[in-house]
């Protein structure tokens, strides 16, 4: 059976301090980075956040660039919302899509997290069940 990931770019294991906060600033949803990637970010705090963050919820992040004093600042979009409750591999947190950053930021991003090691799955892949109902027809 086949089976598919969403993701586009590789995730790497990378915590450091971030404030993810709602659009308008108005509350703190998240204050350290789980995983980071070129083009997203697996966010987390300890913090109960008031109201529950939404999927597709616009977003602010700025986050601290590992090993250093530096701030990148990004728009993001909630893509996924992890309470916590498929035991201890995974891990309360929020998905963030990083939808509109600095290029270059984006691009000194990318070549500092090269460096951490690939993140762990928390999740399961899906199954492409397209790809299966295809070669079952097929035959194979």
């Amino acid at each position: 059976m086949a089976l598919t990931t969403d993701r586009q770019t590789p995730r790497h294991s990378v915590r450091t301090e971030c404030i993810v906060t709602s659009a308008h600033g108005e509350r703190l949803l998240a204050d350290r980075t789980l995983d980071l990637s070129y083009s997203g970010a697996l966010v987390g705090s300890d913090r109960d956040t008031g109201e529950p963050v939404s999927l597709g919820e616009r977003v602010r992040v700025s986050l601290r660039v590992p090993s250093s004093s530096l701030w990148i600042d990004a728009d993001a979009r909630v893509t996924r919302v992890a309470h916590g409750r498929r035991g201890s591999g995974d891990p309360r947190g929020i998905g963030l899509e990083l939808t509109r950053m600095d290029p270059m930021q984006r691009v000194l991003l990318a070549s500092v997290i090269r460096g951490f090691p690939r993140a762990e799955r928390h999740r399961g892949a899906t199954r492409d069940y397209a790809s299966m109902i295809r070669r079952i027809a097929e035959g194979a």
